[in-house]
């Protein structure tokens, strides 16, 4: 699918993009698609489309919405199936919480973070949450970090970004060393394929809600 980008002013205005999607002809037993931020403008959406879309009458607001889903950006990354996939995935966190225990307990220089942390458990779970934090939240700086070049997030103006502070260098040492014990490329770098349920088309309300992982997905879907 191409990807098309609208820009408005206020949220009255998504309405009739949001029409002329919905009206486009589909196969009967294929779903439309739309991607919203909010619950409030979920209910909002479908109030508004039903006064119409199938109406006995252009001032009767009888209409239905059928046949559509209208889910949170999230649900983008359920079209797109990962290389590594399943409970064996070693990045999932639960797996990656043991990968982090095993180079914490095996390297002096983490007691500080495990005396700090309450113990060697508490310390594993909470720098796996970190990491899975950043491969969602800061899929960019995790690609460079495959690389080997410890900076901190990239942004649209400095693309490189910058080496990180003396005093976060650990967790890239720290990353780079479960990296290895892994052996396999991080969510971040992957290279994901579509799944076989993705649809042709999806219309995304609010591109600036999504989060790094979501637009990096909603790009892949448009390849």
């Amino acid at each position: 699918m191409s990807l098309q980008v609208h820009f408005v002013s206020r949220l009255s205005e998504v309405l009739t993009p949001a029409l002329e999607y919905l009206r486009q002809p589909v196969d009967l037993f294929e779903k439309q698609h739309i991607v919203v931020p909010t619950a409030g403008v979920k209910a909002w959406i479908t109030s508004e489309v039903v006064k119409h879309l199938g109406t006995t009458d252009p001032d009767a607001q009888d209409g239905v919405v059928a046949n559509v889903e209208i889910d949170f950006p999230g649900s983008l990354t359920k079209f797109i199936k990962p290389q590594s996939i399943g409970t064996q995935d070693p990045w999932l966190i639960e797996n990656l919480m043991f990968y982090v225990l095993d180079v914490i307990a095996a390297d002096a220089q983490y007691e500080p973070i495990i005396k700090r942390s309450g113990g060697l458990l508490i310390a594993a779970r909470s720098i796996a949450d970190r990491f899975d934090r950043y491969h969602v939240r800061r899929p960019a700086m995790i690609r460079l970090w495959e690389q080997g070049k410890a900076t901190v997030s990239p942004t649209a103006h400095n693309p490189n970004a910058k080496q990180l502070s003396d005093t976060d260098m650990w967790q890239f040492e720290l990353w780079s060393a479960v990296r290895s014990r892994i052996g396999q490329p991080s969510p971040p770098a992957r290279e994901p394929e579509l799944s076989a349920n993705t649809p042709k088309q999806i219309l995304v309300i609010g591109f600036q809600s999504l989060s790094p992982g979501q637009i990096d997905a909603l790009l892949k879907l448009k390849d």
